[in-house]
């Protein structure tokens, strides 16, 4: 599977969890939204990207900046909307995921994102 797909179904996994948790979510295809997902429950609503890898640790891309700036500005503009930088540490058959969670309108932007300890 490349990398997109995999990039998919992350988004899809975590649509999921998130669903089982009430929340109504979209998933954006493509690039025409600054988020991947979009979550809408009775009080708020929230715009996150999604990443993963399989490495032990995250280097953020001159896009991964960019989308970064884009949700900075989204909540700049609009202070109700959440927004979130969801990366997602694969670690293996059997081993259950690892999950980091940014907030681009609180946390400044890191050149990297170690895998968070057992």
């Amino acid at each position: 599977m490349g990398k997109l797909r995999r990039g998919i179904a992350e988004e899809y996994l975590y649509k999921n969890k998130l669903q089982k948790s009430g929340n109504f979510v979209f998933r954006v295809a493509g690039s025409l939204s600054p988020a991947d997902l979009i979550v809408v429950t009775k009080d708020k609503v929230k715009f996150i990207q999604v990443k993963s890898t399989k490495k032990k640790c995250y280097y953020f891309s001159r896009f991964d900046i960019e989308e970064w700036k884009n949700l900075k500005k989204l909540k700049e503009w609009n202070p109700n909307i959440e927004i979130e930088f969801v990366i997602i540490f694969k670690r293996g058959m059997g081993k259950k995921p690892r999950i980091v969670i940014l907030r681009p309108s609180v946390d400044e932007l890191p050149k990297k994102v170690e895998i968070p300890k057992d």
